[in-house]
């Protein structure tokens, strides 16, 4: 039972990861495009841009949990049917 809830949380904590890193590789992105290119920019285009990233940051974590929950029950399922057996 242990190692179910390790592979359970390893895979939440996988999603998180995914999430938080896509969030930063798009931040870093817009900051880039945004201040080194000294591009002018509007703050509500900047702020749109802003929330984008976010949003599509949250979108990689609802998608990527349950994907793993998946693989977590067959694991599951797995061990139960090799510790019977």
């Amino acid at each position: 039972m242990q190692i179910n809830n390790f592979v359970i949380k390893r895979i939440s904590c996988t999603g998180v990861a995914s999430a938080l890193l896509t969030v930063a590789v798009l931040l870093i992105r817009l900051s880039f495009t945004t201040f080194a290119a000294e591009k002018r920019m509007s703050v509500v285009n900047f702020v749109q841009d802003f929330m984008g990233c976010l949003l599509l940051g949250s979108a990689v974590l609802v998608m990527v949990v349950p994907t793993h929950l998946p693989m977590s029950l067959t694991l599951t399922f797995a061990q139960a049917i090799k510790v019977s057996v």
